[in-house]
């Protein structure tokens, strides 16, 4: 995912197209709420 939003932030540099990239920064809460749940809680 992080990936993704610096590839996006090069597109919206390069005035190629405007892509919203703050739409896209809750989705990297995700993976650290997975791993701080699967630590708690030592299911997976």
């Amino acid at each position: 995912m992080g990936g993704f939003l610096i590839a996006c932030s090069g597109v919206v540099l390069l005035k190629i197209r405007d892509v919203k990239t703050l739409n896209f920064l809750p989705s990297l809460l995700i993976p650290i709420i997975f791993f701080i749940i699967k630590d708690v809680t030592g299911l997976f």
